[in-house]
């Protein structure tokens, strides 16, 4: 039976143990599921906004679960850097991402600074692209919550909606 552990709000959690499935819900938020197939090692970051305006943010703890992914740009350096001390090799990457969507009533006005979904989207896509890994997956935007399920052992990430079925990224 497979281990299931969930990922809170702006944490991450990174393993090597193939019986791991990683879940997490999200709105507004991304689901950042990063993959080594050749390793098996993997990791969800619960991305809740799009970039720290400051630099040195990155965290050294050495915890699997923290709150070491509010922001994109850190979620991604901290999940790589937790991935390769696992075994993972940057080169070996995939990506699979969900979420993003528009939960609020006033997102998309005029003013973009309240589309955070939108925002989140581009940035983590904009990241990726950046370090080369490619986004073998993808279910973001419209207006509803995501149930996703990271299973490590075979990299397959199972997006839920309510009233909507699954869709296998």
């Amino acid at each position: 039976m497979d281990a299931e552990t969930s990922v809170g709000m702006g944490e991450l959690y990174v393993a090597d143990k193939k019986d791991t499935v990683l879940t997490t819900f999200v709105g507004s938020c991304i689901a950042l599921c990063l993959y080594d197939p050749r390793s098996k090692v993997g990791g969800m970051a619960h991305i809740m906004l799009p970039e720290n305006g400051s630099r040195n943010s990155y965290n050294d703890s050495p915890s699997s679960a923290d709150e070491s992914a509010k922001y994109a740009d850190e979620a991604l350096e901290n999940t790589l850097r937790m991935m390769v001390e696992k075994g993972a090799l940057p080169g070996r990457l995939v990506a699979k991402i969900a979420g993003g969507a528009k939960i609020f009533s006033h997102e998309g006005s005029s003013d973009d600074m309240f589309s955070i979904g939108s925002r989140n989207t581009e940035s983590i896509k904009r990241l990726l692209t950046q370090k080369g890994i490619k986004i073998a997956g993808e279910d973001v935007g419209l207006n509803h919550g995501r149930w996703v399920r990271f299973n490590l052992n075979s990299g397959r990430v199972v997006v839920s909606m309510r009233n909507s079925g699954e869709k296998v990224l």
